[in-house]
């Protein structure tokens, strides 16, 4: 793999071939101070952009060591580093027991500039000497370093006396510090890096900045850099023993040493996650070190995000704030593939991808992200892997009544396995549980989710409320049977609390939750919610009914004369409901019908609810038809006299005749006939009346 790293340092006030790398290892979060770090000491090469060896004999001459050492990458267990981070400032934070006269820059074997008379305070000014440290520790050119042969002191190893602690005085050697601004992430597999002319100098350095979480500047960690004897045309070698921490790294400086390098992991000195603001190197031997310091670090991370199928547009964002400095940009180098419906990467690497439907499986793009000022100019490139993956199934739901506790227990029954977390939103915060039961809820609407936890991928929500109220009912209205003996009863019921749906048992086998059309009787009902809990009404409900309609019937008068229409009768109802209304067969619509003919007679009664009794008889009598004979009794006694007699006997009919003869005599016996017909009307007691005819005829001997 290749770590990108671009140079810039504040050029320091001492003698240190000093680089700073940040490779990322598991270590301690707390700050590890007057703790030696072990430095790196196998599986490391290093790579130059130019040649020293221009002869190509195998060995650096004199003429040959002035040129140019560029350092182009450093390998570690096969990881390539070819960025290097630079400072924001620098500062000669302490001038060493020699002053400064003794400081001085060479480049290439010339003098770039004697005395650090000139230096400041101030870690952003253009001082002549501060600007050219600057541009030393700026530049990947090993050939050119600071050197100070008098401003250190000999404390190697001696963690108290470089910090003054512990009864023992603080060294007075000369003290350099870079600052770093935005701070540096200390990374897993970052390198801290130390070179030094000859290798035969040792420097004590010490790191500040935050700890993980927190924003108080304080001291991360320090260690020293060991040395022993000098390399000199030594070629390219691990550290030649355990008492030095440098490699001779193959190539010369002017005075014909070898230009020595220390490498450290870096949290094996500051904790990984936290931020380093600023590196202080102090010379701990006698003969300040000549060189310098380089942070080299990887800083895009592989990410991998987890989306879900079919969940719209997922939002992720590229998360290296624990290994790239604050406002970092990122943009896209390729991909994503596949390209899906949609995708757009933020300068804050926030990012959208829209897959296409049903898309199972893995999305990648490769992203470069820049380090802001004064290392804009370094970017490092990784992948995102987003993997879409199913969703689970949504919770099937089982709700158990606790008849106890009055409250309820809800068991999610589908789907169920060790891959599973469930949640319910009114349970411990809706955080996710291993359990998919839930007991003793109390009254609310509980959300319950699923969560595959090898995708992250969460199940639709499946809503289901407990009511304040225990299970209950009323009867909300209660309609009796209208008439005796039908089918038109009805029980409507207001069910609430408990846990719907309700099922319903009736005593009568219906299974609804109201009854319609129902007989008259007792009828009772036991009434399950979801959770099992019942209940029934402590008594039967009554459906009522009316009794019968009954009738009684009589005539009150009969026919008055045969064949006429003028009988009557009355009924007279009791019972149902009331309010009766009547239909004769004759039309008549009265309890009293007073137009009957003689015979048997029908009518129907209808009570006020519709009910009815029907065909109830009544039998209309009649006189029986006046029946008579006329007789003369005598004939005129002589021509043209009117003394002829005639006599009508009446029978049937209702009795107490009167006669009316057609001469006006009114008896039974009419005596004033004149010869030829005559007629006579008979009347009864009830005005029916016969008219019949006699003859009467004249005397013989007329």
């Amino acid at each position: 793999m290749k770590v990108n790293y671009l140079p810039r340092l504040t050029s320091p006030n001492k003698a240190l071939t000093f680089i700073a790398l940040l490779l990322l290892v598991s270590v301690s979060s707390f700050a590890q101070i007057g703790v030696q770090s072990p430095s790196i000491r196998e599986n490391v090469t290093f790579q130059w952009s130019d040649e020293q060896d221009i002869d190509n004999n195998g060995d650096i001459s004199a003429t040959e060591n002035n040129l140019p050492a560029t350092i182009e990458s450093i390998t570690v267990n096969g990881a390539v580093y070819n960025t290097f981070a630079v400072p924001s400032g620098y500062q000669l934070t302490r001038l060493g027991p020699g002053g400064h006269a003794i400081n001085e820059i060479f480049g290439n074997g010339i003098s770039v500039i004697k005395s650090s008379a000139t230096a400041t305070d101030d870690i952003n000014d253009i001082t002549l000497w501060d600007s050219a440290a600057l541009e030393t520790f700026e530049s990947k050119n090993l050939n050119r370093y600071y050197t100070s042969n008098g401003n250190g002191d000999n404390i190697c190893g001696n963690f108290n006396k470089a910090n003054g602690i512990n009864g023992s005085n603080e060294t007075d050697a000369q003290m350099q510090t870079l600052f770093y601004d935005p701070a540096l992430p200390s990374n897993d597999g970052g390198i801290l890096a130390v070179t030094e002319r000859g290798g035969n100098n040792c420097f004590y350095i010490r790191l500040f900045g935050t700890l993980p979480g927190s924003t108080v500047e304080e001291s991360l960690g320090d260690t020293f850099v060991r040395s022993s004897a000098e390399y000199r045309n030594y070629g390219f070698s691990a550290p030649r023993n355990n008492a030095t921490d440098y490699w001779s790294s193959g190539r010369e400086q002017d005075n014909n040493q070898d230009i020595a390098i220390a490498l450290f992991n870096l949290n094996t000195i500051a904790p990984t996650g936290s931020k380093i603001s600023r590196i202080r190197f102090i010379s701990a031997s006698n003969d300040d070190g000549d060189g310098k310091l380089f942070v080299l670090q990887r800083y895009a991370q592989p990410q991998t995000d987890f989306g879900c199928i079919d969940q719209g547009t997922f939002n992720g964002q590229i998360d290296n704030s624990s290994s790239v400095p604050a406002n970092s940009t990122y943009d896209l180098v390729s991909g994503p593939s596949p390209a899906g419906l949609g995708f757009n990467l933020n300068p804050d690497g926030s990012y959208t991808y829209t897959s296409s439907p049903n898309y199972e499986g893995s999305v990648s793009f490769t992203y470069r992200v820049r380090l802001p000022a004064p290392n804009d100019g370094i970017t490092d490139t990784n992948t995102v892997t987003l993997t879409f993956n199913t969703l689970p199934d949504d919770p099937e739901l089982d709700i158990v009544c606790n008849e106890t506790s009055g409250k309820y227990n809800i068991n999610i029954t589908s789907p169920l396995g060790s891959q599973y977390e469930y949640s319910s939103s009114l349970v411990n915060g809706g955080a996710y549980q291993s359990s998919p039961n839930f007991s003793d809820l109390g009254p609310g609407t509980y959300n319950f989710r699923i969560k595959n936890i090898n995708s992250d991928c969460e199940s639709n929500i499946i809503s289901t409320t407990i009511t304040s109220e225990d299970l209950g009912a009323v009867i909300s209205k209660n309609t009796s049977v209208d008439c005796f003996g039908e089918s038109t009863g009805s029980i409507d019921l207001n069910v609430s609390g408990g846990y719907p749906p309700y099922t319903y048992s009736w005593s009568n086998g219906a299974t609804t939750q109201d009854l319609t059309n129902v007989p008259a009787g007792n009828y009772n009902v036991d009434i399950t919610d979801a959770s099992g809990c019942t209940f029934t009404f402590a008594r039967a409900i009554l459906l009522d009914q009316p009794d019968a309609i009954t009738a009684s019937t009589a005539q009150d008068s009969p026919v008055t004369c045969f064949g006429e229409s003028n009988g009557s009768a009355t009924v007279t109802a009791a019972n149902g409901n009331g309010g009766y209304t009547y239909l004769w067969d004759n039309g008549e619509t009265t309890a009293t019908a007073t137009a009957l003919n003689a015979g048997t007679h029908t009518v129907t009664i209808t009570d006020s609810k519709g009910c009815k009794l029907e065909n109830i008889s009544v039998t209309i009598t009649q006189p029986d038809a006046i029946t008579a004979t006329a007789a003369q009794d005598s004939p005129v006694t002589c021509f043209g006299e009117s003394n002829g007699s005639a006599t009508v006997t009446a029978a049937n009919g209702n009795g107490g005749y009167t006669y009316l003869w057609d001469n006006g005599e009114t008896t039974a016996t009419a005596t004033a006939l004149n010869a030829g017909t005559h007629t006579v009307t008979i009347t009864d007691s009830k005005g029916c009346n016969l008219k019949i005819s006699v003859l009467q005829l004249l005397n013989q001997l007329q």
